[in-house]
């Protein structure tokens, strides 16, 4: 039995000592806990409590607006220090307090301090575009107008200015078609806005100066000497053009007025000139609604004499004695009958006192003179004249004396006289025409 008791000792024994080494670190572990509880217990009596009425009191960080306690000197949390001065009595009371401890005497609350920004440190952060110019669309070669243009400047301390003046912009001229970015540059700053950059075309041509020559004869060259365009570009301008053009027509080979086409740069316009047969004295050429005898020739100036009788008329509508400057013959002829032709026509008609050999009224229809019919139809078949189809006396003209006479040539072709009432003679007209005008 003995042996037995001790065994069971030895058992026991050897049971605590391989408990011994987990009993202490359980007692460890709770001793741990407890001691967390108390410092989280002390914690929050400290920084709770007072918030709930107790005698810890506690004030806001003027900076990081934390809640710490009032016989704190620092913030704990950014470190603010929150001792203030009472301005009566000079002792130190916490900051945010409305009295002082000490004297009693209301303290006024400070307004935060504002943050202010010298001249010289005052900066520009920033720069935008307030208000884009009026004008956005542009040709090259045209220069930015900021007409319209502001800016909104940001001061580093928060101040903001709107200007309108004191910037400058690249580019300044337009050199590209197609969207352009304009900078805006103020000071070390920059904004932009977009510029809408389109390519300079010529849309027209037109004739600004006419050729030095418009009338040529048959077969001659065209002269484009003094010829000026004006060409016309889709941004309004307008620019003269004297080289580098083209015409459809070298020779001049149809009669009459012709239009000649003048191309540019895929453009085109035209201008008229006059071509003309080449006339000789004795041809018979048509001008007008009649055909004509050419009796002189002076450069391309022609004398022309109707070739057969235009009416039958009396030389005055009345007897009485008269000069062809006063008679109705005269009238008639640059009145009713000058009306006939067209006003190209009455154009290229001239006076004939700039030109006659002879001296003559300031007319453009006359009649010819004794003297000359002498020089260009006598003895010749063309000083016979016909009205419809019967020989017929017809009108020359004088500057003699008035009398109740006046000269003419007979049906034979001779020189005769009739009195002024003769109602069945005809009308020879003699007219001046320019061909190169």
């Amino acid at each position: 039995m003995a042996i037995g008791k001790e065994k069971v000792r030895m058992d026991e024994n050897e049971s605590k000592g391989i408990r011994a080494p987990h009993f202490k670190k359980a007692v460890w572990l709770i001793g741990a806990g407890i001691l967390a509880v108390i410092i989280l217990v002390l914690l929050t009596i400290k920084l709770v409590i007072p918030a709930f009425g107790s005698d810890f009191q506690t004030v806001e960080c003027p900076n990081c607006e934390s809640l710490v306690h009032e016989d704190d000197s620092f913030c704990m949390y950014c470190g603010t220090e929150l001792i203030d001065t009472c301005p009566t009595c000079g002792k130190e009371i916490t900051l945010g307090d409305r009295y002082c401890m000490h004297c009693g005497v209301e303290i006024a609350v400070k307004a935060a301090d504002p943050v202010t920004v010298s001249e010289a440190e005052k900066a520009i952060t920033a720069v935008s575009v307030k208000t884009v110019p009026q004008k956005t669309a542009y040709y090259v070669g045209d220069t930015v107008d900021t007409t319209g243009l502001s800016l909104e400047i940001v001061y580093n301390n928060g101040d903001t200015e709107i200007i309108e003046t004191g910037f400058e912009c690249s580019p300044t001229v337009f050199t590209e078609a197609g969207v352009q970015r304009v900078s805006v540059f103020h000071g070390e700053v920059t904004a932009s806005f977009d510029a809408d950059v389109s390519e300079v075309l010529i849309s027209s041509v037109e004739i600004e100066t006419m050729p030095l020559k418009t009338s040529y004869a048959v077969g001659e060259s065209l002269d484009v000497s003094g010829l000026v365009l004006i060409a016309v570009y889709n941004n309004g301008s307008r620019e003269s053009i004297s080289s580098g053009f083209d015409v459809d027509q070298k020779i001049l080979n149809t009669p009459g007025t012709v239009g000649v086409t003048v191309s540019y740069k895929d453009m085109t316009t035209s201008f008229p000139v006059k071509v003309y047969q080449p006339v000789n004295v004795g041809d018979t050429v048509t001008f007008g609604p009649y055909e004509w005898i050419v009796l002189n020739k002076k450069g391309e100036k022609v004398l022309l004499l109707a070739k057969s009788a235009v009416t039958l008329m009396s030389f005055n509508y009345k007897e009485a004695s008269v000069t062809w400057e006063t008679c109705s013959l005269r009238t008639w002829l640059n009145g009713s009958f000058l009306e006939q032709f067209s006003e190209e026509d009455r154009n290229q008609m001239i006076v004939a006192s700039e030109i006659n050999d002879e001296p003559v009224t300031s007319d453009k229809v006359f009649l010819l003179s004794k003297n000359e019919f002498q020089a260009y139809l006598e003895g010749s078949s063309k000083r016979f004249c016909y009205y419809e189809g019967t020989p017929r006396w017809w009108w020359l003209r004088f500057s003699d004396k008035a009398s109740y006479v006046a000269p003419c040539i007979t049906n034979e072709g001779s020189l005769g006289g009739l009195g002024y009432h003769i109602t069945d003679t005809a009308v020879r007209p003699a007219i001046w025409v320019d061909y190169g005008s």
